[in-house]
């Protein structure tokens, strides 16, 4: 059985696959399927939330040390 993913993708698909996967602990491959994507898709949404995350997390911290010196 072949899967046909859709061609164009939205922000809104985006962020219902890191809510499914951070929030209710899917995997990649059953939100795949429940949105019509590849399992890579939604891995590679979920990497780059994590990744901007901590990279604002970062920032954030660093700021807030120079203020306080």
């Amino acid at each position: 059985m072949s899967q046909k993913f859709k061609s164009i993708y939205s922000i809104y698909d985006a962020a219902e696959a890191i809510e499914l996967v951070i929030g209710f602990g899917l995997s990649s491959d059953e939100v795949g399927l429940f949105l019509g994507c590849s399992s890579r898709a939604v891995d590679f949404w979920v990497r780059n939330y994590y990744t901007s995350t901590l990279n604002d997390k970062k920032r954030f911290e660093k700021i807030t040390k120079k203020s306080k010196v």
